[in-house]
């Protein structure tokens, strides 16, 4: 649309120009009504580019949004009045309204129309963007541009829009089927573990390829030029540790976002109820690792406001499957936890691998697979997988946000 009317604007340019020279050559040589013609050309300039600074100072505009802070599943309705405040039509007016969910998923989209405003008449124009999906949703206008009532020339005004920040949805869970022990306790999957402290600092010891960088030493390595991380001492506390699988399969769809966006809800919905019941947690995802206690609230919060834009598939490090995560973790004699579960938005032999492959102190891992986007043939192999399992229990299935406190209860 740039490209086309940027084309017709030379157009008009060049054969005005070209119009006056050849009537200034033919008024001068002939005289006559060429030269009449040629002054009234001149006239005709003057009077467009009156026009266009008028229009210019006096076209004016105002945009409403129906609400400032929309939620996940609420939809934003935008309105955009027009004026020209002359008694006179003046100039043609652009407008490209922006209507996008910036993120790696979807790509913006513009609406773009012209007119040629009447003088004193309010033009009103609306439409609604409903946020489906978690994201930076940009609303409002994108460009208002002012053009000459012959199409020579033309000027942008500077607009602006607005960017909503749309996160995932809190639950809060009553009641979770991954319980408190058999005799009333805590969890018959959440054990005892030696976990590392950040509170009892041991000492410092240089950094081996595969540790997590979260705990590095930035002085020393500033200081020597050698990587160097933190050693703390172990305490004894009940832990769980959440695989997050951010592999993503396919073409970006909407079941996909929102298999993507449950997913995540589960996530932060288990975070905050082991939370509530002072279990800390522990979350693998990619090359990540983030500890979040009781104590340390802020944790959550900053990764929570992390989530807009959280990495699916987006790195090649994102694409290590849980699997894979917690086999190195068993290897590295880092896993001390009681409790292992997998959050899963597919049916692979991969996640069959992290249900059965690994065995625990309480058991062998939990998986917690969203079905909204699972493909026929996953869904089939899930149902196989189901009827030869022995701990039912050992795998959840969440249809969607609305039954997920179901599910999960």
């Amino acid at each position: 649309m740039n490209s086309t009317v940027s084309f017709i604007q030379k157009i008009s340019l060049y054969l005005y120009t070209f119009s006056g020279f050849l009537l200034y050559v033919a008024g001068s040589y002939l005289e006559g009504p060429y030269y009449s013609l040629f002054l009234s050309l001149v006239f005709l300039f003057v009077l467009d580019v009156g026009f266009f600074l008028i229009g210019v100072g006096r076209t004016k505009y105002v945009e409403d949004f129906s609400t400032t802070h929309p939620q996940k599943g609420d939809a934003v309705q935008y309105t955009l009045g027009l004026v020209l405040e002359t008694s006179f039509p003046a100039c043609w007016v652009r407008v490209r309204l922006k209507e996008s969910r910036e993120d790696l998923s979807e790509n913006s989209e513009r609406k773009s129309f012209f007119l040629f405003p009447l003088p004193r008449r309010l033009y009103r124009f609306s439409y609604t963007i409903r946020c489906k999906f978690r994201g930076i949703y940009t609303v409002g206008l994108d460009a208002l541009e002012i053009y000459d009532p012959l199409f020579l020339f033309g000027i942008r005004l500077p607009v602006y829009h607005r960017s909503f920040y749309v996160y995932p949805r809190l639950v809060e869970l009553s009641s979770c089927r991954i319980r408190a022990n058999r005799a009333g306790g805590f969890s018959p999957r959440i054990g005892e573990g030696l976990t590392a402290d950040p509170s009892l600092f041991q000492s410092v010891t240089e950094y081996r390829p595969g540790q997590p960088i979260r705990y590095m030493a930035w002085k020393k390595f500033a200081a020597t030029g050698v990587p160097y991380v933190r050693q703390f001492e172990t305490s004894s506390l009940p832990m769980i540790t959440l695989y997050m699988d951010v592999r993503r399969k396919g073409e970006s769809t909407e079941a996909l976002w929102e298999g993507e966006d449950v997913s995540l809800e589960v996530l932060l919905a288990l975070i905050r109820y082991f939370l509530l019941h002072k279990i800390p947690v522990r979350l693998r995802y990619g090359e990540e690792q983030i500890v979040f206690r009781e104590e340390d609230p802020e944790e959550f919060q900053r990764f929570y406001r992390s989530t807009l834009l959280f990495p699916f598939g987006t790195y090649a490090s994102h694409a290590v499957s849980p699997s894979e995560l917690l086999r190195g973790d068993v290897q590295n004699r880092s896993l001390a936890t009681g409790a292992v579960v997998g959050i899963f938005r597919s049916f692979d032999p991969q996640v069959i691998e992290f249900l059965e492959d690994f065995m625990f102190a309480d058991g062998k891992g939990i998986g917690i697979i969203v079905v909204t986007s699972l493909e026929p043939r996953e869904l089939q192999l899930l149902e196989d997988y189901r009827l030869r399992m022995e701990e039912q229990d050992r795998l959840l299935l969440v249809r969607g946000y609305h039954t997920m406190k179901e599910d999960l209860g």
